[in-house]
């Protein structure tokens, strides 16, 4: 209201509330909106496509060479 008189312009105190309020909830719908993230996102760019396959191949030779040298370790 101060910048307003400032300016000797008239505001209406409710009209500015309701304008307030709905800045508000556009600004909560951003960021729930930002925050919702899926198993996709891991291969929208091709970097992290990259990085995640190379990561999941590892993962799976990582696994079955620990479970391949169990077994080998039990057989001996």
């Amino acid at each position: 209201m101060k910048y307003a008189v400032g300016n000797r312009v008239q505001v209406d105190p409710t009209h500015l509330k309701h304008v307030i309020q709905e800045v508000k909830k556009s600004a909560t719908r951003k960021e729930t909106e930002a925050k919702k993230r899926g198993i996709l996102d891991i291969i929208k760019t091709p970097k992290l496509r990259k990085r995640s396959l190379i990561m999941f191949f590892n993962w799976y030779v990582r696994r079955n060479d620990t479970v391949l040298s169990c077994g080998a370790r039990i057989r001996a």
